[in-house]
């Protein structure tokens, strides 16, 4: 069961004769602080909130009223089929489908209107012939570091030329994504961004794009906190957002800076208590072994 409010709720059950219930509980009160954090962090900058993985598993569909009603600029997903499922929903504003995509998603991108990121050179002409009625709004999407997915800075070259000839294609942002995080990160990081820009002003320089017209977004969850480098136009943060951090031990280190809050909270109501001797076994192979006496 899954429940969502402002605050803690006392445990209890609901429809299962009074019986006490697991729940999961999404305190909306801890994203709308964390949001807020993020747009004191970078107060010149639009915020895209990643949704992936059904909203980091809190549930696309349960967090959609909080994303309507908290002033979100665009929502971010790994594939389209959660971009579809966002419009279903019925958000009007941008999404950004920040993972690639394969042919048999261009219908679903024209139809729902979903800004597809260029990842690969072939999608460049698929979409341009796909853009019957309008022009498709695309990002460029820049493998300067991750070496997953994105565009490489020797197939540069390649892209501009593919743009070219692809005049149903409107480029409306240019990012990247880094690989490293934290403050320990902060040479890597920077040359990246560096490198991020100078490819930016080449593509701008080549396709003679206005600037006003494109979207430059670069920092993640963390490049977002640490490095206003990398804030340009658009952050988007992510696992921070919901209040977590990557280690325990970052966590320790840094949220007495960031006060971020974790949103979820899972409650259980213990359905039997016994006491266990010093070295009793616990379950299944007896994994656990009791280890003192409380």
């Amino acid at each position: 069961m899954m429940a969502m409010g402002g605050g803690a709720v006392p445990g209890g059950g609901a429809d299962t004769g009074d019986a006490p219930y697991p729940q999961l509980r999404i305190h909306t009160s801890a994203l709308h602080q964390n949001l807020a954090q993020f747009r004191r962090l970078a107060p010149r900058s639009r915020i895209l909130l990643p949704v992936k993985a059904n909203a980091y598993g809190c549930g696309i569909g349960t967090l959609f009223p909080f994303f309507q009603s908290a002033d979100i600029d665009i929502l971010g997903v790994a594939n389209c089929n959660e971009a579809v499922e966002i419009r279903k929903l019925g958000w009007e504003k941008t999404v950004l489908n920040l993972g690639g995509f394969f042919p048999q998603n261009i219908p679903a991108i024209v139809a729902h209107r979903i800004v597809p990121s260029i990842t690969d050179l072939w999608q460049i002409g698929a979409l341009n012939e796909a853009a019957v009625s309008e022009p498709i709004s695309i990002h460029l999407k820049l493998d300067l570091g991750m070496g997953r997915i994105g565009i490489r800075r020797a197939e540069l070259g390649h892209l501009l030329a593919a743009l070219h000839a692809a005049p149903q294609l409107k480029v409306s942002g240019i990012f990247t994504h880094f690989p490293h995080a934290g403050p320990g990160a902060e040479e890597y990081t920077l040359a990246q961004n560096t490198e991020f820009v100078s490819a930016v002003s080449e593509i701008m320089h080549t396709l003679n794009l206005r600037r006003e017209d494109v979207l430059l977004h670069a920092a993640n969850s963390y490049s977002a906190a640490f490095f206003p480098q990398t804030h340009h136009d658009l952050i988007r943060p992510g696992i921070l957002f919901y209040g977590y951090y990557q280690s325990e031990a970052d966590r320790v280190q840094f949220n007495p800076r960031f006060q971020l809050k974790p949103c979820l909270e899972l409650v259980a109501t213990p359905i039997s208590h016994r006491r266990l001797e010093r070295g009793e076994g616990v379950s299944y192979a007896s994994l656990y072994h009791v280890e003192k006496e409380i």
